[in-house]
Formats: C-alpha cells, sequence, structure tokens
C-alpha cells in the first residue's frame, strides 16, 4: 500500500502509534515476536503528537499542563541546555513527572524532549529517571484467508471493526477513497463471503478509452464488510482484498 499524504488534517495523529520505550534507558520495549519495528521518537513534533495520543499532561500544549485537579501550570517541553539534565534523561522525546518540585504529590505526566544527540554531549548513559517514548505504524496489512476472521493481522494488531475508523485509516495509511457502496453487503449479502470482515483496501484498474482499454492507472478503495447473521466468517475472500489491521493497544496515561 502506498505511504500516506495527509487527506484528513488528522492524519499525523492516526498512522504511527507511540508506545512507551523501557524505563531510565534510551530503548524501545519491542517484543521479539513483534513484525513492525520500534523506533524512538527523535522529531518534537512527533512527541507531541504523541503526548496528545496518550493525554498526557492532559493534553499538554508546548509550554502548559492541567494538573490532577484541572489547574494549569507552565512547564518546559525542551530541556535545558544544563549538561546534567541532558545526560540524565533518555534522548529525544521521553516522559515524566510534569511536576519535579520534590515532594510535590502531583502524578500528571507530561512528554519532553531531550535534543542531546545535536549537542556537543553523547547519548545519554546515566539516565536517572524517564520513560523514552517510541513509535510504531498504527496500522498494518493483513491477509485474506478463507474462514480466518483475524483477517492474518500480525501479532499485537487485530482487524479493523468500526466504520469511521475503517474511513480514516483507509485514507491515511494509503491514497484509498471509501468504495460505493463503501459497505460490502448493502446490495447483495452474499458478498459478504467474498471479502475478510471488517476494513480492508483493493486495488482497481482504471479503465477509459474507446475501445476501453486500461489507462494504467492503480487505483486504490477502502470498504467495510460488516459482520451479519450468517456471514461472520468469511468463506471464500478475494485474495485481492487486503484487510487494514490496527494496534491492538495504545499508550494512554
Amino acid at each position: 500500500m502506498q505511504k500516506a499524504e495527509g487527506k484528513l488534517k488528522n492524519c499525523p495523529l492516526l498512522v504511527q502509534d507511540y508506545p512507551k520505550g523501557v524505563e531510565k534507558t534510551n530503548g524501545c520495549d519491542q517484543p521479539a515476536d513483534a513484525t513492525t519495528v520500534h523506533e524512538r521518537v527523535i522529531d518534537p513534533l512527533d512527541c507531541h503528537h504523541a503526548a496528545q495520543l496518550a493525554n498526557a499532561g492532559n493534553r499538554h500544549t508546548k509550554d502548559h499542563y492541567l494538573d490532577n485537579t484541572g489547574n494549569s501550570h507552565t512547564y518546559e517541553f525542551f530541556l535545558s541546555s544544563d549538561g546534567n539534565h541532558l545526560r540524565e534523561r533518555p534522548s529525544g522525546c521521553f516522559a515524566e513527572l510534569c511536576d519535579q518540585t520534590e515532594g510535590s504529590t502531583d502524578t500528571t505526566i507530561c512528554y519532553r524532549f531531550n535534543d542531546v544527540e545535536v549537542t556537543t554531549y553523547p547519548d545519554p548513559v546515566n539516565i536517572t529517571q524517564g520513560t523514552p517514548i517510541c513509535t510504531r505504524p498504527r496500522f498494518a496489512n493483513g491477509v485474506s484467508t478463507p474462514n480466518d476472521v483475524t483477517n492474518g493481522c500480525p501479532k499485537y494488531y487485530a482487524p479493523i471493526m468500526d466504520t469511521n475508523l475503517c474511513k480514516s485509516a483507509g485514507e491515511c495509511f494509503g491514497e484509498n477513497e471509501p468504495g460505493h457502496p463503501f459497505n460490502i453487503g448493502a446490495l447483495n449479502a452474499s458478498q459478504h463471503d467474498d471479502h475478510p470482515i471488517g476494513c480492508f483496501w483493493q486495488r482497481r484498474v482504471t479503465v477509459a478509452g474507446v475501445g476501453g482499454e486500461s489507462t494504467g492507472g492503480n487505483e486504490t478503495y477502502v470498504y467495510y464488510n460488516p459482520v451479519e447473521t450468517g456471514f461472520a466468517v468469511p468463506k471464500s475472500p478475494n485474495p485481492n482484498s487486503i484487510p487494514i489491521c490496527n494496534v491492538t493497544s495504545v499508550t494512554t496515561w
């Protein structure tokens, strides 16, 4: 599937997921059997996206956050240039308590950014606090398989069974327009068996010209196959109907 061009304004918030890394390290906590790669977040804008999705600091802005009681406070998103701070926190995007005051009882988490890798200091090795924030693709392709309600999704991913998320995933994960009709089986119930359940995309060759010759252009469309009585398991899904899978868990604080 082609990479998204960002048709929706919130696509940057949809195409990536941001799992926690290993506390007090620079490492990501990628399971050994994961099929998608976890990498550290090293872009400040991505760090803000991660904070919004995780509701960190109650969706804090660049310089304010809301504490547990709803009061607004200022905080520094970028670490100060003080060498100790830079070397004692994970590099790039990381999470820690918003209020660093000794004795504070506020447990609100904020995301901050340590640009140590573009300073004169080496990558931190004596980290005393902070959890690195990592990134992985939120969506992945599955495999259209007969009698398989998992849609052949990679481990830690599952079929998308929500129409709104399906449309958003289709536009953000690839250059997919909603097909017509979007809901499979709306005109012919037997079509439920011809495609994977839930959300999937399909490529169609554009045909035009007096003689009906192909223009050679490929267009992809996203569809939703709802589970209905008698059609809970796809019997003979088209292998060209590619399921779109979604991560099974997301980070929240």
